[in-house]
């Protein structure tokens, strides 16, 4: 998984790109459990993470507002987008992470249970009553 960070009206330290590397790269293995890369091409996952983080200020909310955006690309899907706001970088970056990792896992429930219904629907269609079986003669 390749990650792009951005950050907007806000010193991007390496500390803060180290922290955002190792949260939002924890979601790289839900991605690649999902069924999504590219089968039997020999190639790598073309997902991509876009991480925005910026300094906001709100004016119901005192003193320096945090928000952290993530968007991940699948292939033969959408982007899933999630977007948080707290009052510290790091808590921010955590919960739109677990916002992300919940999209994820309801994104990749979603087309496993698509598989099992179109192979529990084709298993009805394929089913043949044993009256109607053809039965060859010895």
């Amino acid at each position: 998984m390749q990650i792009n960070i951005k950050a907007t009206d806000l010193e991007l330290t390496p500390a803060l790109k180290e922290f955002i590397d190792e949260k939002v790269g924890d979601l790289e293995r839900l991605v690649k459990n999902s069924g999504s890369d590219t089968v039997g091409q020999g190639k790598e996952n073309p997902v991509e993470a876009f991480v925005e983080v910026a300094r906001t200020t709100n004016h119901h909310k005192k003193g320096d507002v945090f928000s952290a955006e993530i968007q991940v690309t699948l292939p033969g899907a959408e982007g899933i987008v999630v977007k948080a706001e707290e009052w510290d970088v790091h808590r921010a970056i955590n919960k739109a992470r677990d916002d992300m990792k919940d999209r994820l896992k309801s994104h990749k429930d979603k087309k496993r249970s698509k598989f099992f219904d179109s192979a529990a629907a084709w298993k009805r269609i394929s089913r043949i009553d044993p009256l109607a079986r053809f039965r060859g003669e010895k």
